[in-house]
């Protein structure tokens, strides 16, 4: 840690009254390695102590963090905050791990997974924060007034490994949900002598974030919202709250249980098509395209 020390810092530090970005860096720089051997210093509760998830995401991940998305940053960081773009089932509001944001949206979210040694567990909650993404992303693209506004980024920690990640939308190829890097987490023992390549990394995503806000000059443009509608489809989640808000709905409950059950459908065609509707009409990111999509599947069932 000391040769770490010495590398970055050949000298000693004095804070002019007008400080520099370098100089300021650097103060941030001296701060995080000050964290960071208070981590790496701590002694164990006993030989086979296993550390706690809250206890890893606050000493080896939050001092990370808070050095990339410090308080000058366009781009920040809290834990423990609930989506507002994301709510589950019940209406109640989902939570993730952190999440990024700007003083007007969500840009992002992440999660942390330690001691996690069920492979198909850990590709679910891969899958899940696809799906938060995709979530933040129609909230995004809501308020866009241009194309590179239409990302979010996302960042899954597996134990000493960290996953960044980039979902987009765009006209011509759809949605994507593209792994952008992968590196080692630099504040462990085992680790933090190699530090210097993680960050540079950590820094292009930030500025890979930054790259995709809004410029103070945009503001009086024009939403473009409308010109993408047609082409958004809704998320999983979307479907099932949907779903489960139609089936408890007695006047559709016949309906729905001869779809899903492959029942022929004796009723009217107008009162299967304005089921349709109905069960369209109540998904909010859901396209007309979707929706015709929709109408067509049901007819299928029923010839």
């Amino acid at each position: 840690m000391d040769k770490v020390k010495q590398e970055f810092f050949p000298s000693q530090i004095a804070i002019p009254d007008h400080p520099t970005e370098d100089t300021l860096f650097r103060r941030d720089l001296g701060t995080f390695l000050l964290n960071l051997k208070e981590t790496l210093d701590r002694p164990l509760l006993t030989n086979s102590y296993k550390q706690s998830g809250i206890d890893f995401s606050f000493q080896n991940i939050a001092i990370l963090f808070r050095f990339i998305f410090n308080s000058r940053s366009n781009v920040n960081l809290c834990w423990e905050r609930s989506f507002a773009t994301n709510k589950d089932n019940t209406e109640k509001m989902v939570r993730t791990d952190f999440l990024l944001y700007t003083s007007n949206q969500e840009l992002g979210c992440g999660e942390v997974k330690l001691n996690c040694a069920n492979e198909r567990l850990e590709e679910e909650d891969r899958a899940r924060l696809g799906e938060s993404l995709k979530q933040q992303l129609h909230s995004r693209i809501k308020q866009a007034k241009y194309t590179r506004e239409f990302r979010v980024f996302g960042v899954f920690v597996v134990d000493n490994i960290i996953e960044l990640y980039c979902s987009s939308f765009s006209k011509e190829n759809g949605y994507s949900f593209i792994l952008l890097n992968e590196i080692t987490l630099p504040t462990l023992m085992t680790t933090y002598a190699t530090l210097e390549e993680p960050l540079e990394i950590l820094f292009s995503f930030k500025k890979l974030i930054e790259e995709s806000l809004p410029h103070p000059s945009d503001y009086e443009k024009s939403y473009i919202h409308s010109e993408y509608y047609d082409y958004l489809t809704p998320t999983n989640t979307d479907l099932k709250k949907h779903i489960d808000r139609l089936i408890s709905t007695p006047t559709h409950q016949t309906i729905y249980t001869k779809v899903f059950f492959s029942e022929p459908f004796e009723g009217d065609m107008m009162t299967l098509i304005g089921f349709t509707v109905y069960f369209g009409e109540l998904t909010d990111s859901m396209s007309r395209s979707s929706l015709t999509s929709i109408i067509e599947y049901w007819l299928t069932w029923f010839k």
